[in-house]
């Protein structure tokens, strides 16, 4: 995971936002080392992913495309 970190943008932005607000959930809820924990933990690392590249990315570049392609 690290060299996916290091060399595609977002990645590492995304594994802060998802382990930092997930993490924050699980200890509330008390779901710290539980297979219910590992299974919240592992099935809401896509949905970050896709509102991180959402919310930063997708948007961001296609807007920056659109103004260096004008003629």
């Amino acid at each position: 995971m690290s060299f996916l970190s290091q060399n595609i943008p977002g990645v590492r932005g995304a594994s802060i936002t998802h382990d930092s607000f997930f993490g924050m959930t699980e200890h509330a809820f008390g779901m710290e080392n539980t297979w219910y924990g590992t299974a919240f933990t592992i099935g809401s690392i896509p949905p970050v992913f896709a509102v991180q590249y959402g919310a930063y990315g997708i948007y961001s570049y296609d807007y920056f495309y659109k103004n260096m392609v004008k003629e």
